[in-house]
């Protein structure tokens, strides 16, 4: 007689992928707006593109979970997640360079830190900061040098049949100002981009926000 086993054991089977159908006629067209500052290998502005599957569209078309936004996107998880069809045609009519608003802010940064919400096009960020600076300021009033004639500038010894020119010492003295400065990707801040297209940007360069904050200026 076999042995009883006693307690609770658990067995792992492995995920079940199904398959995609693919359509021969009635294929889906879909054209709304896709997050394509986020792809990879963006497609052009309303060019019909022939996606057979979840990747294909990510890749081109980009990926987010704002379905309310961009439509095409709740289309592709339609098609791809829920109904496993394929083809499926997108045309995406959001062009990034002309459906934009320029914004220009200062954000205040947490443990280094500062997160935008979506959309923002990456490509169209600035980040400046501020930083304090010892410059070296120069005094022209300087000391007058005493043999100089205070009236018109000649030597008191006519006889020489020369005239001298005054000399001004200057005085040098240091202060400390705080400037812009405009901070460089990778080497001064780092970006990192959530599933639903927020930004957040890592300022490395801690020198260069005295004051705690960057500020911005994106579409």
């Amino acid at each position: 007689m076999a042995a009883y086993k006693h307690g609770i054991y658990t067995e792992e089977s492995p995920t079940q992928t199904p398959s995609l159908q693919t359509i021969t006629s009635g294929i889906t067209v879909s054209v709304g707006l896709s997050p394509i500052h986020l792809a990879a290998n963006p497609v052009d502005v309303n060019r019909p593109t022939l996606c057979y599957d979840k990747s294909t569209y990510v890749n081109r078309f980009g990926d987010t979970d704002d379905l309310k936004t961009y439509t095409n996107q709740e289309t592709a998880e339609v098609m791809y997640d829920i109904f496993n069809v394929t083809p499926t045609v997108f045309i995406n009519v959001f062009d990034p360079k002309r459906h934009k608003t320029d914004v220009t802010k200062n954000v205040t940064l947490a443990n280094g830190a500062a997160t935008l919400a979506a959309p923002i096009l990456i490509d169209s960020l600035v980040v400046k900061g501020k930083q304090s600076t010892v410059i070296e300021v120069q005094d022209g009033d300087g000391p007058v040098d005493d043999e100089i004639d205070d009236d018109f500038g000649v030597d008191d010894d006519l006889d020489s049949g020369t005239t001298t020119e005054p000399v001004v010492t200057p005085t040098v003295t240091t202060e400390t100002r705080i400037v812009d400065v405009l901070l460089v990707k990778d080497n001064d801040y780092t970006i990192a981009t959530d599933d639903e297209g927020n930004v957040t940007i890592t300022v490395t360069a801690t020198d260069k926000v005295s004051d705690g904050k960057i500020y911005l200026t994106y579409s």
